[in-house]
């Protein structure tokens, strides 16, 4: 106990106290910011694997029959043996829907027939 009664050691005390108790104080705060990190980086990895499950099921989709069938007719122009193509002229504004048509029906007969040969 004699040696706590010197003010050199007292000193030392002191000030080796003060360097822990900031030294510690550092690392809990840098601990602190790490777990910020860690909850970023935990968001990133789930946005991560929810992308890579909408990729997944879009692949499983791809790779089914009915796709693929879907695409060699619609983008190749591919037929099952049997069947026939019928091309249809783009050009021309064939109208289908008896909606879409009612509009020419307002107009009287006679401009109809005008705008048809003039």
């Amino acid at each position: 106990m004699r040696l706590f009664r010197n003010k050199i050691v007292r000193l030392l005390v002191v000030l080796g106290g003060i360097t822990l108790i900031i030294g510690l104080s550092q690392s809990v705060y840098s601990l602190w910011r790490k777990k910020d990190v860690i909850r970023e980086r935990q968001e990133v990895l789930e946005q991560a694997a929810a992308e890579n499950r909408r990729l997944k099921g879009e692949f499983e989709r791809v790779q089914s029959t009915g796709y693929i069938e879907k695409e060699a007719r619609e983008k190749l122009g591919l037929s099952k043996e049997g069947e026939t193509i019928v091309l249809m002229d783009q050009s021309q504004n064939i109208n289908l829907n008896p909606q879409d048509r009612e509009g020419e029906r307002q107009l009287p007969y006679w401009k109809q027939w005008w705008t048809l040969f003039f």
